[in-house]
């Protein structure tokens, strides 16, 4: 993976404490020019500003934050005590994601970016079925 590294994009919304010094420094440090985010190329000379008001549409948004709450809290036998066991809970979730289940995250994201382009912009939940 590290010979693909340079095509990883992070993308974020605009929310406010995605957009202080630290956050952009550090997605500085890791992702470069490779960033979409609100305010980030007017801070540090390089990414693709995220527009303000923009649906947001990402995989991670529609998909990913979701299924990783759903299974984190699925097996409650054994509960989360610590800030240590929840981060080795959150690895181990992302680390068994399979194939398939990001292939179709990626349809849906493509399915919601041709639903925009129908809808001119505008809302488009009415067009999906």
């Amino acid at each position: 993976m590290s010979d693909d590294w340079d095509k990883v994009w992070f993308m974020q919304d605009g929310a406010r404490p995605h957009r202080t010094n630290d956050t952009f420094d550090l997605l500085s440090e890791h992702f470069g020019n490779n960033v979409i985010a609100l305010d980030y190329p007017n801070r540090t000379g390089q990414g693709i500003d995220w527009p303000p008001y923009s649906p947001d549409l990402n995989p991670l948004d529609y998909f990913f934050w979701g299924f990783l709450k759903d299974n984190l809290y699925k097996d409650m036998r054994t509960p989360i005590s610590t800030i240590e066991e929840i981060k080795n809970r959150i690895t181990t979730l992302i680390s068994n994601v399979d194939i398939e289940t990001l292939k179709n995250a990626i349809r849906g994201f493509q399915s919601r970016l041709r639903h925009v382009v129908v809808s001119e912009g505008g809302h488009f939940e009415n067009l999906i079925n």
